[in-house]
């Protein structure tokens, strides 16, 4: 699943609420782990899923073209959890 923002509607909560419902919804359906990767200069993302819960797992190189860019891949466990709604 890909989840995006239009520019110019940032920076207004919406990508925190689209990741919750997700997150909602994949617990709903028996996920108990949420895996995903953003580029590495994505500061303001990652931001966003650290204060979500999420924590880094690994660094892919290169992972990105045009430009060239790692990728780091962040995971959160315990989806579904009592205490653990996003």
């Amino acid at each position: 699943m890909n989840l995006a923002v239009a520019p110019g509607q940032r920076r207004r909560g919406l990508a925190r609420r689209l990741l919750g419902v997700a997150l909602r919804r994949a617990a709903r359906a028996g996920a108990r782990r949420a895996l995903l990767e953003l580029r590495v200069g994505n500061s303001g993302a990652l931001a966003l899923y650290e204060s979500l819960g999420f924590r880094r797992l690994s660094l892919r190189r290169e992972y990105y073209r045009a430009p060239v860019e790692d990728a780091l891949v962040l995971v959160r466990e315990g989806l579904g959890e009592p205490g653990t709604e996003p």
